[in-house]
């Protein structure tokens, strides 16, 4: 979940490197870059392979890269289709990613890479989705964060409170109401863009590259949760972290999925 992004109860995520360690990065061309996603992709799952778009926008947003990447992304996406297609049958999926993640990573990195998004988008090419349109501020928000946390912790979720609530209680309240209740898991009254398991790998795009521990457990064990091998979880960390490295941030020691047994996974 990434309860504890703003707050990690372990240790401070190292923060994204700056000057000289992202010199590769900014040197890129837009050919380079375009060419570093597909090399990447290349090594994926097959069935994590379609979600490539939505996973380098979240990684590249997380890392403060969103603007350089998310126009080829699109531009990609638009291309390999016969015949070409409009951006606005993209831009909802992309748009998501960046949005739901945001309170992983932080809202101006990810409305610096919304920007970068649309900017040489014509107003009409643009798509009209507005995702939390329906959404008010009500017990529907609190239900729908329940609702969330519960498909990705079941019972596991019963210690993390206990926790929180020796003195973190506004993690708790945040947690539910926001992280879950108006990003992740927003009450929309109508089918999400993102399924439970299409979200884990947005999830695991933003914390992986934050270096987060704690949260990377959580979220490895939620994606087994909603569905994916344990090959196509260990693929999609495996790219993130090529990725992000390639960005001039390279993580190392966290959990991984061989670490979680298989009861602790599928246990109710």
């Amino acid at each position: 979940m990434a309860l504890l992004t703003a707050c990690r109860s372990l240790r401070l995520a190292r923060p994204a490197p700056f000057g000289p360690t992202r010199a590769l990065a900014t040197a890129q061309t837009d050919g380079s870059r375009l060419e570093l996603v597909q090399r990447l992709v290349a090594d994926l799952p097959e069935r994590v392979k379609p979600h490539w778009d939505i996973m380098s926008a979240t990684t590249a947003t997380a890392l403060g890269h969103g603007p350089k990447f998310l126009p080829l992304i699109l531009r990609r996406l638009c291309a390999s289709t016969s015949p070409r297609s409009a951006p606005a049958q993209h831009l909802p999926r992309l748009k998501e990613a960046i949005v739901s993640s945001a309170i992983l990573h932080g809202v101006p990195k990810s409305i610096e890479s919304t920007l970068a998004l649309y900017k040489d988008i014509p107003l009409e090419q643009r798509d009209d989705a507005f995702e939390r349109r329906a959404v008010t501020w009500s017990s529907d928000v609190e239900k729908a964060g329940t609702e969330g946390l519960d498909k990705v912790y079941r019972k596991d979720i019963i210690p993390i409170w206990e926790k929180f609530d020796a003195g973190m209680k506004d993690w708790r309240f945040i947690s539910q109401n926001v992280t879950y209740g108006l990003f992740l898991n927003p009450p929309t009254g109508r089918q999400p863009i993102f399924s439970h398991a299409e979200l884990e790998l947005v999830i695991l795009s933003s914390i992986i590259p934050q270096d987060c521990p704690t949260e990377t457990k959580w979220h490895l064990r939620g994606a087994l949760r909603s569905g994916w091998t344990r090959e196509e979880v260990e693929g999609a960390q495996t790219f993130i972290e090529r990725f992000a490295e390639e960005l001039g941030t390279k993580v190392e020691g966290l959990p991984r999925e061989r670490d979680l047994a298989e009861a602790e996974v599928y246990k109710d």
